[in-house]
């Protein structure tokens, strides 16, 4: 049987190679050749001259002592300050010195960056001879155009852009394009403050307008509302008044559990139309108003005062019904327009003429009765 000897490569007899065990075959990889050379070089390195890696272990061990440290690169001994950190080694410094270090980064960092600031220099002495003809090469197309070609820029040393007029426009219609797609909607123009108003109430009216999912509002719903999803999984309620089922939208929910977590005044019921609310008897209800019969704190008015209120509204129809107006005769107000007797009235369920009484508004009546 032959076999190959890893190291000098020739195919010999499997007697040539020595003895191993475990190995295969019973053979080392070496040839017995190639095994004698090998061990005459480890002898030869344990003469005088060699070092062994022992006591060049201890020697570094009685140095880092002292706080020094052995350059491999020079060969000197120096202090630790004189070594950069480095903490894969045992005394966290490296093995060069910073000088040493130094000197081999700028060399390396010579032969790297010699070729291109030659390119560099190259390119630099080309730009300002075509510059001296009026000339400049675009670095975007690479074509070579007169100077008013480029646009002015005062951040370049020679005053114009890097690129030409007709490859900036490129560039930004592409930018434009990106950002503003043609299909996209443009903004609109309002003429005046109201018309921007306006509009901003009508979106915010459309926002309040929508319907709200049941998994994110009903369990914060009063349980009287009977809250239940529809086939959308929308929201639904009963109506207060015809406890009919609706949608409620998002503004109507989030009063109503304003107004059951009490942080604001009033129960904020769900009606489904604006007939039901106006019918409801406990729509904008005061309980503690004096004046209204259905309050806790309402007081009966006196015999006297009841037959003199109910004169006093028969006569306020009558005089709207013959002049035909219902506002203030004095400022022209239409709000809380009230009868003022300019002569006696006797108490009695008849009226007079009413060329003995005047429409007046609430201020006008209060300024009446203080100069009387």
């Amino acid at each position: 049987m032959t076999r190959i000897c890893i190291h000098c490569g020739e195919e010999k007899e499997l007697e040539s190679f020595v003895k191993g065990k475990g190995r295969p075959q019973g053979r080392k990889n070496q040839c017995k050749v190639c095994e004698q050379e090998a061990y005459r070089k480890r002898r030869a390195r344990k003469s005088d001259d060699y070092v062994s890696r022992k006591d060049l272990r201890e020697e570094e061990t009685h140095l880092r002592k002292r706080g020094l440290k052995k350059c491999s690169t020079c060969k000197v001994v120096k202090s630790f300050d004189e070594f950069y950190n480095n903490k894969a080694q045992r005394d966290g410094k490296g093995n060069t010195c910073k000088q040493c270090q130094n000197a081999s980064n700028k060399s390396a960092e010579e032969k790297c960056l010699a070729p291109k600031r030659a390119e560099k220099a190259k390119h630099v002495k080309i730009r300002k001879c075509l510059l001296k003809e009026g000339y400049k090469n675009c670095s975007k197309c690479g074509k070579i155009k007169k100077v008013e070609a480029f646009n002015k820029a005062a951040r370049n040393n020679d005053g114009l852009h890097a690129w030409c007029r007709d490859c900036q426009s490129t560039i930004n219609e592409e930018r434009y394009e990106d950002i503003r797609p043609k299909d996209r909607p443009r903004a609109i123009v309002f003429t005046s403050d109201k018309e921007r108003e306006d509009a901003q109430r009508e979106q915010g009216r459309k926002c309040h307008a929508t319907p709200v999912l049941f998994e994110t509002f009903w369990r914060r719903i009063p349980v009287t509302d009977v809250p239940s999803p529809d086939e959308n999984e929308k929201l639904t309620v009963i109506c207060k008044a015809c406890k009919n089922r609706f949608v409620p939208t998002r503004n109507a929910v989030k009063n109503r559990i304003n107004a059951f977590n009490n942080d604001i005044r009033g129960e904020s019921n769900f009606y489904c139309s604006d007939k039901c609310r106006d019918d409801c008897p406990v729509y904008r209800f005061n309980p503690y108003q004096s004046i209204d019969p259905r309050s806790k704190n309402y007081v009966r008015p006196s015999e006297q005062a009841e037959i003199r209120n109910c004169q006093t509204d028969h006569l306020k129809q009558l005089q709207c019904d013959e002049q035909g107006y219902n506002y203030c005769e004095r400022c022209g107000d239409i709000i809380d327009v009230e009868l003022h007797h300019t002569q006696e009235v006797k108490h009695g369920n008849n009226a007079v003429n009413s060329a003995g009484h005047l429409l007046l508004c609430a201020g006008c009546h209060t300024l009446t009765h203080d100069n009387c």
